[in-house]
């Protein structure tokens, strides 16, 4: 699966996690993470691509 993938650079984990969701209301259409590919599918899909890749 491509997309947006949990990396092991924090102590916390599950709030590193969570606060991803702060960025769904910004709306952004693109997400340009400084490492990797541009998003250009929406922020929100970023998101839910990168929880969905927690499991």
């Amino acid at each position: 699966m491509g997309g947006p993938k949990p990396a092991p650079f924090t102590d916390d984990p599950a709030r590193a996690s969570a606060s991803l969701d702060a960025l769904i209301p910004t709306g952004a259409k693109w997400g340009l993470p400084g490492h990797g590919a541009p998003w250009g599918e929406g922020i929100e899909a970023a998101v839910a691509a990168y929880h969905a890749s927690e499991d």
